[in-house]
This record gives structure tokens, sequence and C-alpha cells, in this order.
């Protein structure tokens, strides 16, 4: 099953220098990054045998190691 994420960055914003490179080095080359405001959130899809492994595959790869 595909499920649909929707992942509020915390401690960026829209001026952050590097984010597009830090989020694309760090696995999120599949996400659709999105702002609104001044806030920075990631749209993504991910199919997955568990919502909950579908949801902790992505926040691993947005926590740009």
């Amino acid at each position: 099953m595909i499920d649909h994420f929707t992942l509020t960055l915390s401690g960026v914003n829209a001026s952050t220098p590097g984010l597009e490179d830090a989020l694309f080095e760090s696995g999120c080359d599949d996400a659709l990054l999105c702002f609104y405001d001044d806030n920075v959130y990631l749209e993504f899809d991910r199919d997955s045998k568990s919502v909950e492994r579908a949801a902790l595959s992505l926040i691993l790869k947005a926590a740009c190691r």
C-alpha cells in the first residue's frame, strides 16, 4: 500500500542556505519540497508493509545526518 505523508521541518526556513542540497544528499530525492510563508515541509509517497515503517524511513532520511 502506498501512503502519503507530509513532514514539517523544524530548525529551517525558506532562507536556509543549502536546504535543497542537504535534503537531496540525505536521501530525500523523492520528496516534494514545499514552503508556506516561512515554514518548510516535505511531501512523500511511501510504499511499505506498514504505515509506521514508511513514516520512520522518511523521518530518518529527512534528519539530514
